[in-house]
């Protein structure tokens, strides 16, 4: 991917250009309206960059449901992913790298809504995000 300048009056940010990652509206059992979270080749190995990890860690994981679509990022144009959520909870010291790390490889699902910033820009996207049992 082509890296694209990002300018704003107070910092300069190198951003990576992204396509619409895939994505699609499902529904579980009970009626809710769920989306599926498609991994690209460029989210999963940002994830293990951002949690130190060898690049074929999550090479298993195809994606992940989500309550809700996912969102451009106001600030530099970049897809919400499970990338931003990752760094979100890392800079806030909600979950350990560990717990991520063991979360994703089980999809072990958090029903708590959780707001995010972009993991780009830092931009904090609106509304809240989880990541649904559907079971």
């Amino acid at each position: 991917m082509e890296a694209v300048a990002v300018h704003s009056p107070t910092k300069h940010i190198e951003a990576v250009a992204h396509q619409v990652p895939p994505s699609g509206h499902i529904h579980d059992d009970d009626g809710r309206g769920l989306f599926s979270w498609m991994l690209s080749d460029t989210e999963r190995a940002h994830m293990c960059k951002l949690l130190n990890l060898d690049e074929t860690t999550f090479s298993t994981r195809t994606g992940f449901v989500f309550s809700r679509e996912r969102e451009v990022c106001t600030g530099c144009g970049k897809y919400s992913g499970i990338d931003d959520l990752i760094d979100t909870a890392l800079k806030m010291r909600v979950h350990s790298a560990e717990f991520i790390v063991d979360s994703v490889l089980t999809g072990k699902p958090s029903p708590l809504a959780h707001s995010i910033d972009c993991s780009s820009c830092g931009k904090k996207h609106e509304g809240t995000f989880f990541w649904p049992p559907v079971w």
